[in-house]
């Protein structure tokens, strides 16, 4: 540090201008650990030395994690009602090798009980805690004689040694550390658990950078204030006036949480990790990102801003997009929410229809221009927000019954969940809402306990859990829309056992574009050649050989109903739906397709070519034909496999992300068959279309963060 700003090591008296202080003794010092004589004025630390990521920062017993992955005694002995020696362990690879009742690790700890007179016969509940205690942490450096009876397949014998026993968690541990170091250990990931370093206490920072203080604050207290206690600290740095080194840092310090405030966040700390955010709440912090830098003159392009939002949080937003243009900028935003529309000052309409049906501008101009154009399918919407399926209720059953809700930020509530119906969870963003589907129920049924709450029932009332997730981010140009939905293999099954196929010698192999029997040996498959332009964009063109067709052309010489398997992939959803009329199977994914407004897309279709909103409703799709078989009777796809007594519970995270009014009216309309079958829908959403056709509506918070977590309705 500058002398100027400084506490002198030995006085302990700080400068009148200074708000940093040195750690109270400079021996060794922090960087260097070059021990200082009481006179010296430390040198300035690097900034690394403040940052986990770094060897220097780091705490080295977690390696600025700030948690551990350890053992954990309940997932180890999954089965406490049977003896630790015959299946308390069986539950999971690691515990039946660990039991293995010819194992050395039984021989041994048997050898233990016999010396500390423990029977580990008998049930684990029933052994003492002094045998529990040797069993799972060990005896230390006590040797004992071990006769171990093996028998490996053919062998068989006794084999005498002398050994120590570790204990069971230390045993673990120890092979999770090989085996992380080379990347095999997520295979043991179901007995173990991630706490808290108690090296660090979770601030993943050494000694050394925890012992230099600003504001009576090492950095690990300031990055654990939520933003707007930040902001109220570092406002006094202000007023107690800093050295002119410091108060531009505190400047751009305030004015980037000035920016997480304007858009919700004032709840977050700065030591929040990524992967604990919800989804709104990691959309916002990117866009703080990008759009705190406090510039003029910019153009900023934003994809969805509101998604994830709350309507509170999107007037925010909104506000704080408007600082950005009257600061100077341009803000050009892909947008479906209502409001956001409204408040823009210009409008571009897209369609008419969607995909290749879609791409021209309909209607510009002001959202009052937009809701007058009868050309326009985004004004109907904007005029009557009530434009939604009109319906009786559902009679909702006995679903989950939550006890005792405290994962995270949740206030220790209780809750009744119902069932046979659609249940949205909605609140501010922050509220609790990801916690308590993802993180507690979720969790629970993976668990086979209760997981972030004291107890939770009612699994029973359903067949099977299925969590729809968002849709993956698609990469590959040879993944298309029929590979994905799961119809390609239907399709290919059909085409390898014509008797045409047959008398070819094509299998079913020979129909995907993926496999080298099939595929056009010129583009392998592609249906198009790469050509490299050194520094500048790849250029493709159509490959001459198969015409874009991707296949060998005695592949295309076998037809059903006068289509090559090349003509299939060429026509649309809806085309393909009715073409297939006579085969179910494929009929009721393309159906299901089309319900979610896909119809357009070609089953040929590249998936890397999707938008956002399409990339997600494909995926809902796939989860819901995967997870629920269907069969056709008539015009309407009836459940073949989820009756009442087989109903599923469905988890959704914010499915209308992505989509406009008319997509989410398609969405509602498979939601509502989803329910009419008897399956539950529990829905954390923030649309107004798909809230106020809920049957049942449970609201979290009423702020986020530490203000948030609490049981509003419900």
């Amino acid at each position: 540090h500058p002398a100027s700003c400084i506490l002198h090591p030995a006085s302990r008296i700080p400068h009148p201008a200074s708000r940093i202080l040195h750690p109270a003794s400079c021996i060794p010092h922090p960087v260097s650990r070059i021990p200082h004589p009481a006179s010296c004025i430390p040198a300035r630390p690097y900034s690394s030395l403040f940052s986990f990521n770094h060897i220097l920062g780091a705490c080295t017993e977690c390696d600025g994690l700030g948690m551990l992955t350890l053992c954990d005694r309940d997932k180890l002995i999954s089965k406490p009602g049977l003896s630790i020696l015959n299946g308390a362990m069986d539950h999971t690879k690691t515990g039946k090798f660990y039991g293995d009742p010819f194992g050395q690790y039984v021989a041994t700890l048997k050898a233990v009980g016999k010396t500390h007179g423990i029977d580990y016969s008998f049930a684990w509940n029933e052994v003492s805690q002094e045998g529990k205690a040797l069993a799972l942490y060990g005896c230390g450096e006590e040797t004992y004689e071990v006769s171990w009876e093996y028998s490996r397949g053919s062998r068989s014998g006794t084999h005498r040694f002398k050994g120590q026993w570790k204990g069971l968690l230390a045993l673990v541990n120890e092979e999770y550390a090989r085996k992380h170091a080379d990347h095999r250990g997520e295979g043991m990931m179901n007995v173990m658990s991630a706490r808290e370093c108690s090296a660090c206490n979770g601030s993943r920072l050494n000694n050394s950078a925890l012992s230099w203080h600003f504001g009576g604050k090492n950095i690990s207290e300031i990055s654990s204030m939520s933003v707007s206690e930040s902001h109220n600290f570092f406002k006094d740095m202000v007023s107690a006036d800093v050295s002119e080194i410091v108060a531009p840092l505190v400047t751009e310090i305030l004015r980037r949480l000035d920016t997480l405030d304007a858009l919700g966040l004032a709840y977050l700390t700065a030591s929040r990790t990524v992967e604990s955010l919800s989804h709104g709440e990691s959309r916002r912090l990117q866009l703080a990102a990008q759009t705190g830098s406090g510039l003029s003159g910019m153009i900023y392009v934003l994809d969805e801003p509101t998604a994830g939002l709350h309507s509170r949080d999107t007037s925010r937003l909104l506000g704080h997009i408007r600082g950005l243009v009257n600061s100077g900028n341009t803000v050009i935003a892909v947008e479906h929410d209502r409001d956001m529309i409204l408040g823009a000052d210009h409008i571009i309409d897209m369609g008419p229809g969607a995909g290749f049906r879609g791409g021209e501008i309909i209607a510009e101009g002001s959202p009052g221009s937009i809701m007058a154009n009868e050309n326009s399918v985004t004004g109907p919407y904007l005029k009557n927000p009530e434009m939604q399926v009109k319906r009786i209720r559902r009679q909702l059953k006995v679903g989950l019954s939550i006890n005792n809700a405290f994962v995270h930020n949740l206030k220790n509530f209780d809750l009744e969940i119902p069932s046979g119906g659609i249940i949205c969870i909605t609140g501010a963003s922050g509220s609790g809402k990801s916690s308590l589907v993802i993180d507690l129920i979720h969790a629970s049924w993976q668990e086979g306990r209760a997981v972030g709450c004291s107890d939770i029932r009612g699994f029973e009332n359903f067949s099977k859990l299925v969590p729809v997730e968002h849709g993956n981010e698609f990469t590959s140009p040879l993944a298309v829309v029929a590979t994905y939905s799961g119809a390609f293999d239907l399709i290919r099954n059909l085409f390898g056992g014509m008797e045409e196929a047959k008398s070819k010698g094509l299998s079913k192999s020979y129909f995907s574009f993926l496999t080298a029997q099939g595929r056009c040996p010129a583009c392998e498959g592609m249906g198009r050649i790469r050509i490299s332009m050194d520094f500048m964009p790849d250029v493709y063109q159509e490959c001459e050989v198969c015409s874009g067709k991707r296949f060998r052309p005695e592949v295309l010489e076998v037809k059903y109903k006068g289509k090559s398997i090349a003509d299939v992939l060429e026509a649309e959803v809806s085309e393909t739906a009715d073409f297939f009329a006579d085969k179910p199977p494929i009929r009721n994914i393309l159906i299901s397709l089309a319900d979610a407004g896909l119809s357009y897309l070609k089953l040929g279709q590249a998936l890397n070519t999707l938008s956002g909103g399409e990339a997600r409703r494909l995926n809902l799709c796939r989860m819901l034909v995967s997870g629920c078989k269907m069969q056709d009777a008539g015009n309407r796809m009836q459940d073949a496999g989820c009756k009442m007594q087989d109903a599923s519970l469905y988890l959704f995270d914010e499915p209308s992300t992505g989509l406009h009014f008319r997509d989410i009216e398609n969405l509602l309309k498979l939601f509502h068959r989803l329910a009419d079958q008897g399956n539950t829908l529990l829905i954390i959403e923030h649309d107004p279309q798909i809230i106020a056709e809920a049957d049942h509506v449970i609201e979290l918070g009423p702020e986020g963060g530490e203000m948030g977590g609490y049981l509003v309705t419900g």
